[in-house]
């Protein structure tokens, strides 16, 4: 790696290419209410739409998971991805009470992300992202 290389951060460094998961993530929360109400009467885990420190509390206490405030606002705003990402986009759809669409529409993001960070500028050859996203 040549020093232009290292002084990039490292969404720079490797092409920016986790763009779907976590504003999708994000999304999901800021969208939590809308979605709450059209449900029903089902009793909310959450109130209004989340805070991201109420959304871990709810992640820790409903399912176990634990991660720091500045963890979760790195994979929001795309600049990481869960280290255990099976638990937490279990958490995640516990307490935001994701439908199974939902949930494996995350999941694909999340994927195509991980791919994409390792690919790079290869990752067409084995994956597309979802023309909806």
């Amino acid at each position: 790696m040549d020093k232009q290389d290292a002084e990039k951060s490292p969404p720079e460094r490797d092409g920016a290419s986790r763009r779907y998961f976590g504003p999708r993530l994000r999304e999901l929360r800021e969208s939590y209410a809308q979605r709450i109400d059209s449900e029903g009467p089902a009793r909310p885990l959450l109130r209004a739409t989340p805070s991201a420190s109420a959304l871990i509390q709810c992640m820790q206490e409903q399912s176990g998971f634990s991660i720091s405030g500045a963890a979760f606002n790195e994979i929001e705003n795309g600049l990481n991805v869960p280290r255990d990402a099976v638990r937490f986009i279990n958490a995640v759809a516990i307490c935001l009470r994701l439908t199974e669409q939902e949930k494996a529409d995350l999941s694909k993001r999340l994927a195509y992300d991980l791919v994409s960070s390792r690919l790079r500028e290869l990752t067409p050859l084995a994956m597309l992202p979802d023309p909806e996203w």
